[in-house]
């Protein structure tokens, strides 16, 4: 399956289609080495790889470049000629400002969208990008996961972003981890439970997941609901600190009203949106806006 995708993304950028800081690694030096394909469902695109010696996650919504909106627009002219007409500078960054509107459902202020393209770009306030820049960056806005990992980059609890090469991005390995395992309870005895240097490292995960749920309700200036809470969402580092390594389900509280609200619905099990639950207004046949459980109660693993 990779032998199907890595080519396709180097002929990419050996066309000049595509760039990223990452792109000579990939294409040229090949200093990242595929090593195996963590997903084999139909859409989004994660495999392993091996860059300089330690592993890395190479992931991408779609597969081709194709698959996401082009920042180009092609209309027909008067003589009936099909003509391209990449944006400008400031149509750009008004572009991306509405995207972050969309992702974060909040109204982004100028310098935040000047901020979001210099985390993701070494981009300086008034140069301008060419158009295969533009083109690599719009494909990654487009990807929610990603935005996400790269607005919570600083955050321990968050995967850090090596750079990119067009639509793909390469982030931190952090695979879950098997001190989540029930398993690790299975002692004799109390004794043995407590004084088990497995116990340690369980309540030390536990900690961490603790902490790591507070900074979801404080990091932003509102809180981040997980709509899908399974153990292969979560890596565990080497220091026994708990990351977020898929973020697929993972919405802002303005985005998460809009959602619960939306449906109709004549009881409680009709407002169940994935891991996040509402309730049923049977008078209205509507389901409530607001979420009936919380981050901490998805957790049983």
């Amino acid at each position: 399956m990779m032998l199907q995708i890595m080519p396709f993304g180097c002929e990419e950028y050996t066309r000049n289609k595509v760039t990223g800081n990452l792109c000579p690694d990939l294409c040229t030096t090949h200093s990242i080495v595929y090593r195996q394909c963590l997903n084999y469902r139909k859409g989004k695109k994660v495999m392993l790889a091996e860059w300089n010696m330690h592993k890395v996650i190479l992931k991408s919504k779609y597969d081709r470049l194709q698959d996401y909106n082009s920042i180009v627009s092609r209309y027909m002219n008067d003589v009936g000629k099909m003509v391209t007409s990449p944006p400008d500078m400031a149509t750009f960054l008004t572009m991306v400002k509405h995207q972050l509107r969309t992702m974060f459902e909040i109204d982004t202020p100028d310098i935040s969208v000047v901020e979001t393209l210099q985390k993701m770009w070494p981009w300086k306030k008034g140069k301008t990008l060419n158009q295969v820049t533009m083109e690599s960056l719009w494909a990654l806005l487009q990807q929610d996961e990603y935005l996400m990992m790269q607005y919570f980059q600083g955050n321990e609890h968050f995967p850090k972003i090596y750079g990119s090469c067009g639509h793909f991005y390469v982030m931190e390995y952090t695979p879950p981890g098997d001190t989540l395992s029930p398993s690790l309870f299975n002692f004799k005895t109390g004794r043995e439970l407590v004084s088990s240097t497995d116990w340690d490292s369980r309540a030390k995960v536990a900690l961490s997941f603790l902490t790591f749920l507070e900074d979801l309700n404080t990091f932003h200036t509102e809180p981040l609901h997980l709509c899908d809470v399974k153990q292969d969402n979560y890596g565990v580092s080497t220091d026994l600190t708990i990351q977020a390594i898929d973020v697929d389900m993972a919405f802002f509280e303005m985005k998460m009203r809009g959602i619960l609200g939306q449906e109709n619905c004549t009881k409680n099990e009709d407002c169940e949106f994935f891991d996040c639950l509402s309730t049923c207004d049977l008078q209205r046949q509507r389901c409530s806006k607001h979420r009936s459980n919380n981050n901490l109660q998805m957790y049983d693993f």
